[in-house]
C-alpha cells in the first residue's frame, strides 16, 4: 500500500512539474518577416503569432484564430501571403485582416513562399510545391526529391529553391524543376540563397557557403572555416544583398558580412537568440528570431534589440533576514512579455556586505543599508536599487508612532480637562451675575 501511495504522489509531482513548465513556456519565435509596397511590416511565427508595424519599432499583434506555427510570409501581387504548417495559407491585403485561404491535404508542412509576379510559389516537406495564380487557389505539386525544400526565392528571372542534403533546384515558371545540386548522403542543409548580380550565394548549417556564378555550377567557400572568430557549429539561416554587401544572420545572434561572398567577417553580436530571417528595404534592416527577437539596423553595423528587460519594482525594499525573489521580465515590442528570472544573471555591485542573491533570484538580507543588484540577460542589463532596514528599527518605529498617538490622545484628554473647567468657571460667573442684577432691583 505504501509503495502505490509513494508512485501515485511521484506521478502527481511529475505531472504538475510538467503542467508548471509549460505554463512557464510562453516565448513565441518569429519565424520570417516582408514588407509591402505601401510600408508595412509584417511577422509570423509560432502559434500562428503575426505582427505588424509600419516603421519596424513599434510592433502590433494581430488576433486570428490560426494556431499552428507560420514559417514563412511575402508580399506579393498586392497582398501578403504567409504559409506554415500542416499546409496552412493566410492572405491579407491590408496586414490587419488575415483569411484562410486554402491547406493540403496531410501533414505537409510549409516553410517559404515566393513570387515572379506572375504566380505564387510555396515549398515545404517531402519536396512539396504548390503553385497560385492569385493567392487565393492552389494547386498542389510534388518533385522528385523527397527532401525538406527550406527556401525559395525569385532571384534574377528563376526560381531557386534550397533544402536538406544540399539540395539545390532552380525552376523559371514553378512547375518544372532541375536538380542542379544534391547529396543525398550529405547531413549538411541548405537554408537560404542571395544574388549580388554577379554570383548566387547559398548558405546553411555548419557555416556552409555555396557559391555559384551560372546557378548550376557550385563550390564551396571555406575560408570563413578558417578563421578563428568563426564557430563553424552555427547554422546560418538567412542572407540579403543590400546592394553593396552581403548580410547572413544565425545562432547564437551571429551576424556575418561580406561585399564579394567570398571573404565573411563577423562584429559584435547583440543578441544571442537564434536570428530567422533578415531582410532589406527602404534602407532599413530588419532582423526577427527565437524570444520574440527584433532587431533594426540603419548602415548594417549599428543594431538596435527591440527586446528589453526590468524588474518588477525599480526599488525594492526589505528587512534584515528577510528574503525575496527579485523577477526579471522581457518585454517584447508587440506588447507581451515573459518571465526570464531563472535565464538572468545577478550580482551585488553595491552594499555586498548587506545583500546576497542566488543564481535563480532569491534576494537576502544580511545588514542595513543600500544595496544595488545588476541583472544580465541576453546583452542587456539593468540595476535594481534595494533598501534594507532593520527589523528592530520598524519595531521602534512602530512604538514611536504608538507613543506619539498616546501623547496625542493625553493631550486631548487634557485639552478637554481645560475646557471643561473654563466652561464651569464661566457658568459660575454668570450665575453670580444674575444674582447680583436681581439684588441691585
Amino acid at each position: 500500500m505504501k509503495r502505490l501511495i509513494a508512485i501515485f504522489i511521484i506521478f502527481t509531482m511529475v505531472i504538475l512539474g510538467g503542467l508548471v513548465f509549460a505554463q512557464n513556456d510562453t516565448s513565441q519565435h518569429i519565424r520570417s518577416i516582408a514588407r509591402s509596397d505601401f510600408g508595412l511590416y509584417a511577422a509570423v511565427g509560432d502559434g500562428g503569432l503575426i505582427i505588424t508595424s509600419e516603421d519596424a519599432t513599434s510592433w502590433k499583434k494581430v488576433s486570428m484564430e490560426a494556431s499552428g506555427n507560420l514559417n514563412g510570409v511575402i508580399w506579393a501581387m498586392g497582398r501578403f501571403v504567409a504559409v506554415g504548417d500542416e499546409g496552412i495559407i493566410l492572405t491579407s491585403l491590408d496586414g490587419k485582416d488575415w483569411a484562410k485561404t486554402g491547406s493540403i491535404k496531410g501533414t505537409i508542412d510549409l516553410f517559404s513562399v515566393a513570387s515572379s509576379g506572375k504566380e505564387i510559389i510555396a515549398t515545404g516537406n517531402d519536396g512539396t510545391v504548390l503553385i497560385s495564380k492569385d493567392g487565393v487557389s492552389w494547386e498542389q505539386r510534388r518533385m522528385a526529391t523527397a527532401e525538406r525544400i527550406n527556401r525559395v526565392r525569385w532571384i534574377n528571372d528563376r526560381y531557386i529553391a534550397v533544402g536538406g542534403a544540399m539540395l539545390i533546384l532552380t525552376s523559371t515558371d514553378g512547375v518544372t524543376w532541375d536538380e542542379v545540386k544534391a547529396e543525398p548522403s550529405s547531413t549538411i542543409m541548405f537554408t537560404d540563397v542571395a544574388w549580388d548580380g554577379d554570383k548566387y550565394v547559398v548558405v546553411g548549417d555548419h557555416l556552409s557557403i555555396w557559391v555559384s556564378k551560372d546557378g548550376k555550377a557550385w563550390t564551396q567557400d571555406e575560408s570563413i572555416l578558417k578563421k578563428d572568430e568563426m564557430d563553424y557549429t552555427l547554422c546560418i539561416y538567412s542572407i540579403v544583398w543590400t546592394g553593396d554587401k552581403f548580410v547572413a544572420v544565425g545562432q547564437k545572434g551571429i551576424i556575418l558580412y561580406s561585399n564579394d561572398g567570398s571573404d565573411w567577417y563577423r562584429e559584435a553580436e547583440v543578441t544571442r537568440k537564434v536570428l530567422k530571417d533578415i531582410i532589406y528595404s527602404n534602407n532599413k534592416f530588419v532582423v526577427i528570431g527565437d524570444r520574440g527577437s527584433i532587431l533594426t539596423s540603419e548602415d548594417g553595423s549599428k543594431w538596435v534589440n527591440h527586446n528589453s528587460i526590468s524588474a518588477q519594482s525599480n526599488e525594492i525594499n526589505l528587512k534584515v533576514d528577510e528574503q525575496k525573489l527579485l523577477n526579471i521580465i522581457l518585454n517584447h515590442p508587440y506588447g507581451e512579455s515573459e518571465d526570464i528570472t531563472k535565464e538572468t544573471l545577478f550580482e551585488v555591485i553595491d552594499g555586498k556586505d548587506l545583500l546576497s542573491v542566488d543564481r535563480d533570484g532569491t534576494m537576502k538580507a544580511n545588514g542595513v543599508g543600500h544595496a544595488i543588484v545588476k541583472a544580465t540577460y541576453d546583452y542587456e542589463t539593468i540595476e535594481v536599487s534595494v533598501r534594507v532596514e532593520s527589523s528592530t528599527t520598524v519595531q521602534s518605529e512602530n512604538n514611536d508612532n504608538r507613543d506619539e498617538g498616546n501623547n496625542k490622545a493625553n493631550n486631548s484628554t487634557k485639552l478637554s480637562d481645560v475646557l471643561l473647567t473654563l466652561g464651569g468657571v464661566f457658568a459660575v460667573i454668570t450665575l453670580i451675575t444674575i444674582s447680583i442684577k436681581k439684588g441691585n432691583s
